[in-house]
C-alpha cells in the first residue's frame, strides 16, 4: 500500500517511539499500574508498567518474573524517584514482592478485575460444597454471581418477550 519495506516501517516506528519518549515528562507520575500481557498462546508474557492517571505506558519488559519486574521498577525509580503514591497490580506474588522491594512507601492496591475474579471463584467453591448437603441450591450459581442491575433489565426484556414475542 505505501510501498515501504518492513525494515523502513520498523525504523519509522522506532523513531516515533524515541521522539515520544523524549517529549514525555515523568515528573508528575504518582499512580503506577503493573500488569502482564500474553504475547502468544502458552506462557509467553510481557510485563507492562503504566501511569494509571494518564494511561501512558512507562515501560515494557519481557517475561513475567519477579526479577524482571524489579528491573523495570528500578529503571522507573531512577527516572521519577520515590514520589509514587500508589501502585495497582494483580495478586501475583512476584508483582507484590517487587513493589514492596522497590517502592516500600507506596500503597499497594489490587485491581478490581482481579479481586472480583478471586471473589467469584471463592463464592463458587463454597456454593459447590453446600450443594452436596443442600440440593435445593442446585442451579443457584447465576443468582449468586449476577449483577443485580443487569439481571433486572434482562428479566424485564425476557418477560416482555414471553408475553408478546412480536414486540421485540
Amino acid at each position: 500500500m505505501l510501498r515501504c519495506g518492513i525494515n523502513q516501517v520498523h525504523r519509522i516506528m522506532h523513531r516515533a517511539v524515541a521522539r515520544g519518549e523524549s517529549r514525555r515528562s515523568l515528573a508528575d507520575v504518582r499512580h503506577i499500574s503493573i500488569d502482564e500481557k500474553a504475547l502468544k498462546r502458552g506462557h509467553t508474557y510481557a510485563t507492562v508498567v503504566s501511569d494509571s492517571d494518564l494511561g501512558v505506558v512507562l515501560d515494557v519488559g519481557e517475561g513475567r518474573t519477579k526479577e524482571g519486574t524489579i528491573a523495570l521498577l528500578e529503571c522507573i525509580l531512577e527516572q521519577i524517584g520515590e514520589e509514587v503514591d500508589t501502585i495497582s497490580t494483580d495478586m501475583w506474588r512476584g508483582f507484590i514482592g517487587a513493589v514492596k522491594q522497590v517502592f516500600p512507601k507506596a500503597i499497594l492496591i489490587h485491581d478490581r478485575c482481579h479481586l472480583i475474579q478471586y471473589l467469584n471463584k471463592s463464592i463458587n467453591q463454597v456454593r459447590r460444597r453446600e450443594v452436596k448437603d443442600h440440593p435445593e441450591l442446585k442451579g443457584s450459581r447465576y443468582a449468586l454471581l449476577k449483577n443485580e442491575k443487569i439481571a433486572r433489565k434482562n428479566k424485564k426484556k425476557s418477560s416482555r418477550w414471553s408475553r408478546n414475542p412480536t414486540s421485540m
